[in-house]
């Protein structure tokens, strides 16, 4: 191990080596692991580069999220520029696709899904990474299920600048979109643009455009046989020409969520040698790219194809009930009101490919009405028919049902846009409803067991009627329960703790909870506190709650110590919760 620099970080083995710099293993103040990116030596000389660089950082720094590298901190020492960030083990997309060749496409738009989300979080925060590509994409292997991790956002600043004699990698790059090799500022659509040139090598093994680096004028994509036609018609709307009409990264993470059940059974596509030509019908020439992509639900240069919910508030269990979904290789939308048969607005048809899915009377121009009514409890309740009598033709109203506690069923939580505002057509609402509740003391582990179930518990001076628990001892093997919750649930909550009735007071309890292999919490439970549970379930298969105590003075234990979930359940609304099983107590 290196000395310290910066007086707070220890360097250790080299991890990696990159175009710009290497990578080694660090050590902070309090022990923590990092991954240490040095970048070249005398950067911190180039006053031109740094300074836009370590102002864009600065806004990057601290970001956090499941699919992105966080950067902790960024240090100057000398002439040497570090980068202290998240350490990820499992290799990067780039190695993955090396030993693989291609993906199957269902996991394809999972990863994708994560890389675009991870582009929103650097969106939202006013930066652009500017160099997507399946080497700065790390594949997390912490948990089952491999997370991508988007890493390097904004260090393309430093390339051409730092070293001319190098050239520009920006105009090297086969994933540069035209207008930044045409010497543009990178913006967000030259993220996404990015993106599909990512989705499209996963799915065959090469770029989309065989002259590698530069793609030429009026060329277009070649669709590979093997690839299923949601993820295609996707990659050719990131792949257009202008950037105006590539969706924002939150848009295209929505529709790579939603078509990723319909994948399920779309084999791996062949690894190719070289792209192939484009179909023969498709536009070209040097006004091809001018033209705009085949439609996603609705008419992209008006619209983004996808209109996700507004932002949740805690403790709400939101439902689309306008969806999108994957019909005929198409993404439509279904609208409903209610959930009677009765109630439900016929599903739009598939359309023929290269037109839009969506029925005129969905696009239908917007009436005299300019400014958005208030919508009333009433007009929710109201049939799809009655509610646009109401409101006019050419408004369409979308509705995400939630689960409020402080909100009686059918109240209008949210609407946008607020009464009294420009009105576009499109009205988005949240609506309360009342939850279905499903304790898990009456669900069946599909592997694991508790101790007791349906028995009542106590943590933190607190009686809690349903209860599930787990005898624990100091020095007991970890241990875990898993349920098959079918993707129909929308939270977990319950009141988690020691039981009052342990005999160990310094025995304190490891608890974590995976979402499909995402974690979702890791909490240390100890004797007279309690920890509120409020998770967060919408698409999760398989949950898993595992456990490990931690050794308090030996191993003896006292026999009687265990954890508690008080009032341990699963919230979700009617029409998604499956049918419950029985559960049986088990030792």
């Amino acid at each position: 191990m290196e000395p310290e620099f910066a007086g707070r970080y220890r360097l250790g083995e080299v991890l990696g080596r990159g175009s710009l710099g290497e990578v080694r293993a660090g050590t902070g103040p309090g022990g923590q692991e990092f991954a240490c990116k040095l970048l070249p030596a005398g950067l911190a000389q180039v006053q031109g580069t740094v300074v836009r660089f370590l102002r864009e950082q600065a806004v990057l720094a601290g970001l956090t999220d499941g699919n992105l590298v966080t950067l902790h901190d960024l240090v100057i020492d000398g002439e040497t520029v570090v980068l202290i960030l998240d350490r990820v083990s499992g290799g990067s997309l780039r190695d993955r696709l090396t030993a693989s060749g291609t993906l199957l496409p269902k996991e394809i738009a999972r990863i994708a899904c994560g890389i675009a989300t991870a582009l929103h979080v650097v969106h939202e925060a006013g930066a652009v990474h500017g160099d997507l590509r399946p080497e700065n994409v790390l594949m997390d292997d912490t948990d089952a299920v491999r997370v991508p991790k988007l890493t390097d956002a904004g260090v393309f600043r430093l390339g051409p600048e730092a070293d001319p004699a190098r050239g520009s990698l920006l105009t090297a790059s086969r994933y540069a979109a035209p207008e930044v090799v045409a010497g543009a500022e990178p913006t967000p659509a030259a993220d996404l643009y990015a993106l599909g040139v990512v989705i499209y090598e996963l799915s065959c093994g090469v770029p989309p455009f065989p002259g590698g680096f530069v793609r030429r004028a009026g060329e277009e994509p070649g669709r590979p046989a093997d690839l299923p036609q949601p993820l295609w018609e996707l990659i050719r709307v990131l792949l257009a020409m202008d950037p105006r009409v590539r969706p924002a990264a939150d848009r295209a993470a929505a529709v790579l969520n939603a078509m990723q059940p319909d994948l399920a059974t779309s084999p791996v596509g062949a690894r190719l040698t070289r792209p192939p030509r484009p179909d023969p019908g498709a536009p070209q020439g040097e006004t091809a790219g001018a033209q705009p992509p085949p439609r996603i639900g609705e008419d992209l240069s008006s619209e983004p194809f996808y209109t996700p919910p507004p932002r949740r508030k805690k403790k709400v269990v939101p439902i689309l009930i306008v969806a999108a979904v994957v019909l005929g290789g198409g993404i439509t939308a279904l609208t409903t009101f209610g959930s009677s048969a009765d109630d439900a607005a016929p599903a739009v048809p598939s359309a023929a490919p290269g037109t839009s899915a969506v029925p005129s009377a969905a696009v239908a121009p917007v009436p005299a009405m300019t400014a958005a009514p208030a919508v009333t409890p009433e007009l929710v309740g109201k049939k799809l028919a009655q509610a646009q009598d109401l409101l006019g033709a050419g408004v369409r109203v979308e509705t995400v049902g939630s689960v409020e506690q402080t909100a009686e069923p059918g109240t209008v939580i949210a609407q946008e846009p607020k009464a009294g505002a420009a009105l576009n057509g499109h009205i988005v609402l949240t609506v309360a409803q009342a939850p279905v509740e499903v304790y898990l003391s009456d669900l069946d582990p599909v592997s694991g067991n508790w101790t007791n179930v349906k028995q009542t518990g106590a943590v933190a001076g607190q009686t809690y009627q349903r209860t599930v628990s787990r005898g624990v001892s100091p020095c007991s093997e970890p241990g875990a329960v898993e349920y098959n919750v079918s993707k129909g649930y929308r939270r977990l909550v319950a009141a988690a703790g020691m039981d009052d009735n342990s005999g160990d007071a310094d025995l304190k309890v490891q608890v974590e909870i995976f979402g499909d292999g995402r974690k979702l919490l890791s909490t240390a439970l100890e004797l007279g506190k309690l920890t509120p549970v409020d998770l967060d379930l919408s698409g999760v298969l398989r949950l898993k709650i595992s456990w490990q105590a931690v050794k308090s003075k030996d191993c003896a234990g006292t026999g009687n110590d265990a954890f508690d979930l008080g009032e341990a359940k699963l919230l979700g609304l009617p029409g998604e919760v499956p049918a419950a099983t029985s559960a049986t107590p088990t030792g």
